[in-house]
């Protein structure tokens, strides 16, 4: 179904047919020369180029065809003067689409939807649509990707942080289960560890989710006490299994038994479960770090120092009292003291846990997706040069459009 423009009502595409005749009639009926002075006389005005209202109703009717969102005739408008401003800079440049890249172009954009250009062309026309909109369109996004990619490719580079983050977007690009969780982690102080471990059986009976924060913002040693441990939603797929099936079979308010942890005890609290952007594709490995220091204090000079794990390098190597432990595992394989810490992290999340013989730091360093079927990391690094081109060419327009009379 599509919405013909300025109406409030759908009609088939025959019916469309049907009452574009109907106009077309309708229009004869007028005096000489209103319908072609209506349709031909300049709607917009970019700079020295007119665009009429002809062009405009075939920008609007072919977005419609592209089924693309939002007032048709308004995103038309917006269309064609952004192809106005990049038509006058292709032409400093005396670029040009030669006649055989045009129908290369063509093919390619009818292919997409399992067409001959031919079978294309006819379509569009039942529609109303007529050919040359189809070309001038295609015609100026050619030239400027063009443009675009041999002015600024040499100029963009693509890390293998860059290819991991493209993959971990696409491969969330699914809906699954989020969870939304409070934290508790409470370090096992030396001659305290008894009293510790009651206050966490206690909290672990805690059914209200304004008690459980009182709690965290009390004794937890997490930056999160600071917003009674409550933390956004996070994949249900960052936990291990086997915590996955007791977090998912959990109401909200309840929560769980103490977790031991490295030098502490950590409680979680479900707030709530929902359907949401998760990755159905597994992770693949999270790699995590652990670093052991002779005091709290000493952990306290060195998380302002760290941003990501490679820094943890240097403090491990001037000081001989530290040990530094960095392991890339597949999630069932994260030891139990590590894996209620990290599964609530983002990569380069770090925190610093007391211990009975100093301090424990942990930080998730990466947490590794599987990627979707079909997506290497090759594909992958062309489609994020090719986003970045795409950025390059939008803020050249907004340059354009800044210094351009449009009226």
């Amino acid at each position: 179904m599509m919405q013909m423009p300025g109406t409030s009502f759908n009609v088939t595409a025959k019916n469309w047919l049907r009452a574009a005749l109907l106009g077309a009639c309708t229009l004869a009926l007028l005096p000489h020369g209103t319908a072609a002075q209506g349709l031909f006389s300049s709607a917009i005005t970019v700079n020295d180029r007119a665009i009429t209202q002809y062009e405009v109703n075939q920008r609007a009717l072919l977005l419609q065809f592209f089924n693309t969102p939002g007032d048709a005739q308004q995103n038309a408008r917006e269309s064609l003067i952004d192809d106005a401003l990049r038509q006058e800079e292709l032409a400093r440049y005396t670029i040009a689409l030669t006649d055989e890249q045009y129908d290369m172009a063509l093919a390619e954009f009818a292919g997409r939807a399992n067409l001959t250009p031919a079978q294309l062309l006819a379509n569009m026309g039942q529609l109303g649509i007529d050919g040359a909109a189809l070309r001038d369109y295609l015609r100026v996004s050619v030239l400027w990707r063009d443009y675009v990619r041999a002015r600024f490719n040499s100029t963009i580079t693509v890390t293998e942080a860059d290819i991991d983050a493209y993959i971990a977007r696409a491969a969330t690009a699914s809906q699954g289960m989020e969870i939304l969780l409070s934290e508790l982690i409470m370090p096992l102080v030396p001659g305290q560890e008894q009293q510790i471990q009651q206050l966490a059986q206690q909290f672990s009976q805690l059914t209200s989710t304004a008690a459980f924060s009182d709690a965290a913002r009390e004794y937890s040693v997490t930056n999160s006490r600071a917003n009674g441990g409550q933390m956004d939603w996070v994949p249900l797929a960052n936990f291990p299994p086997g915590l996955q099936n007791v977090l998912s079979a959990m109401s909200p308010g309840q929560v769980t038994a103490p977790l031991g942890i490295e030098g502490g005890v950590a409680l979680l609290q479900v707030r709530g479960l929902r359907e949401g952007r998760i990755a159905n594709a597994s992770v693949a490995s999270v790699e995590y770090a652990v670093m052991q220091v002779p005091s709290v204090a000493a952990a306290e000079r060195i998380l302002p120092t760290v941003a990501t794990c490679d820094d943890l390098y240097t403090h491990n190597l001037q000081n001989a009292d530290v040990t530094l432990t960095r392991q890339s595992v597949a999630p069932a394989q994260v030891p139990a003291e590590v894996a209620p810490v990290i599964s609530t992290m983002n990569p380069g999340n770090i925190i610093a846990t007391p211990t009975a013989n100093g301090a424990t730091i942990t930080m998730l360093c990466a947490r590794n997706i599987t990627p979707p079927q079909g997506l290497t990391r090759e594909l992958a690094s062309n489609l994020v040069r090719g986003e970045r081109l795409e950025s390059r060419g939008d803020r050249i327009i907004a340059e354009l459009r800044a210094n351009a009379v449009i009226r």
